[in-house]
């Protein structure tokens, strides 16, 4: 079977590393696995887009500013268990 040079195209992302007040004008995931204090704080959530989505995926919450969120949010939405929408 002859392989279609059209369908194989390949398209890289190049990674670079920047500091949360970069990221946060110009990313829309961001994910937290550090277990450290306050990686994302109510300035990154104000640089963020709207539509942005923030996790953490360690075995600590203290890495995301979920106070700053209640505190500021217009509204919030339960999805499901352990699932916000701000």
């Amino acid at each position: 079977m002859a392989l279609n040079h059209k369908l194989l195209i390949m398209q890289f992302v190049l990674l670079q590393v920047t500091t949360m007040e970069e990221a946060s004008k110009e990313g829309q995931i961001f994910v937290t696995a550090t277990g450290c204090l306050d990686i994302i704080t109510g300035d990154h959530f104000l640089n963020m887009r709207n539509d942005s989505i923030v996790c953490n995926i360690g075995h600590f919450d203290c890495e995301i500013n979920i106070a700053w969120l209640e505190k500021n949010a217009v509204e919030k939405l339960n999805i499901k268990p352990q699932v916000q929408q701000y």
